[in-house]
């Protein structure tokens, strides 16, 4: 598992840093939103495709680890072949790589914390990310432990239900990027965040009170409107903010990196008040804090982007 995320996180820097060189500005909301929403297709296809060979053909569940693996193999080169390359030079690895890598992303910061909008809009996607990214590694820990499951003959709870909501959660979410992206058209990238993060909050509020199961898959659906949307838009936005630069992998490892800082103090937290107090639901309150110090910061920085005409050329729709 830790290689695998080695693997997977670090592809997604460089995934991310084609979409400005493949779209202009103005088609940035459109392409970040397609994206997301092919990926959650295609995690469905693979997710239905296991489980009826599972359940249906008593397959093996271990094989799902070999399919995922040629699934990744054979689109990527897909990706190879039609996504551009800048350079067909092959470049020998330094043994100072990672020293070099941490030069790197000081000098991204370097350049943009002279940015106002850029940095302003850093801080606050460092602090409702860590919200999104805790609800999407641990919405699963709490419905098992706080949901209200059917007992099965032997007692225990039936949490197969969880497989649903998954499902639900992949499916709402491409409903909910594309929607968002066309908000953001009439409503400005940083003020269609803002609704988004306003629906995070009342996401934590109503978990904190929801038990029975057809309340989880709704309140699961909701989730998977809001992080389709918030996912797209907020890579688009912060896309379409960037100086121009030949090095988009760096600035967006920068991204990356504020992401997983955010995914480390997160889910610390919430595991941390669960502990001390033994009540999950306390931590849910926790990410409503989080939601709502982030909506805080989003509407500092609408406010600069509507005083600042530079920070308008950058972000059209503000």
């Amino acid at each position: 598992v830790f290689m695998a995320s080695i693997g997977f996180w670090g592809s997604l820097v460089y995934y991310n840093s084609f979409l400005p060189e493949i779209a202009p500005k103005r088609l940035h909301d459109k392409i970040s939103a397609r994206g997301f929403s092919l990926g959650y297709v295609g995690s469905v296809i693979l997710l239905v495709f296991v489980l009826v060979m599972n359940q249906k053909y008593g397959r093996d569940i271990r094989e799902a680890f070999v399919l995922v693996g040629i699934w990744w193999a054979g689109f990527a080169q897909y990706t190879y072949y039609h996504l551009p390359s800048r350079s067909k030079e092959k470049r020998r690895v330094s043994s100072r790589i990672i020293l070099h890598g941490y030069r790197e992303i000081r000098k991204v910061w370097n350049e943009l914390k002279q940015i106002r909008l850029i940095k302003g809009y850093l801080l606050s996607y460092f602090i409702y990310n860590m919200g999104v990214q805790t609800i999407m590694i641990l919405a699963v820990v709490f419905a098992e432990k706080e949901i209200d499951w059917p007992l099965m003959e032997n007692g225990d709870k039936d949490s197969s239900g969880l497989i649903i909501s998954i499902i639900i959660i992949q499916l709402i979410a491409i409903v909910g990027a594309t929607i968002m992206s066309r908000m953001s058209r009439s409503y400005g990238n940083i003020k269609v965040l803002m609704i988004a993060v306003l629906i995070w909050i009342a996401v934590t509020v109503a978990a904190y009170f929801i038990h029975r199961p057809l309340e989880f898959y709704f309140l699961a659906a909701v989730v998977g409107f809001v992080m389709g949307g918030i996912q797209a838009l907020s890579r688009s936005t912060y896309s379409k903010m960037l100086p121009k630069t030949d090095d988009h992998a760096s600035y967006f490892s920068f991204y990356d990196i504020m992401e997983k800082i955010g995914l480390i103090i997160g889910p610390f937290l919430f595991g941390l008040i669960e502990g001390v107090t033994g009540d999950m639901r306390l931590s849910v309150l926790l990410l409503m804090g989080i939601f709502v110090l982030g909506f805080v910061f989003l509407w500092r920085l609408n406010r600069m982007a509507m005083r600042d005409k530079r920070a308008q050329a950058l972000i059209p729709d503000a």
